[in-house]
């Protein structure tokens, strides 16, 4: 994400040193930790794939974790059939079908 230092004084954020005034891109992960510190979010940090797959309909946090640990990312799951999808447990064709669709149709907007 990115991020500007709307302070006076330099901070420090996983080894990097933002100046006062200045803008850098820092990793996601560090969202909480900047928390209260006087850096103002210009860019949003990306939703991970795993609350991307919590979106759809139907899709629990069991399944989005069956759906990671096959594939291990979105990218890779809109790459899968649907029959790859509806082999998994939890998942019939329909099912399948209906997270490719909203997937694909995600990518669109």
């Amino acid at each position: 994400m990115k991020v500007k230092n709307v302070g006076k004084r330099p901070i420090w954020v996983d080894g990097i040193k933002i100046m006062p005034g200045g803008v850098v891109e820092i990793d996601d992960k560090f969202k909480d930790e900047i928390s209260g510190l006087p850096l103002m979010i210009l860019e949003a940090p990306k939703p991970s794939d795993f609350e991307r797959l919590k979106k759809i309909k139907y899709v629990e946090d069991e399944l989005a974790k069956i759906l990671l640990d096959k594939f291990g990312s979105i990218e890779n799951i809109k790459k899968a059939s649907i029959d790859d999808l509806a082999a998994l447990p939890g998942i019939g064709k329909k099912r399948a079908k209906r997270i490719l669709e909203y997937l694909k149709k995600e990518g669109e907007v």
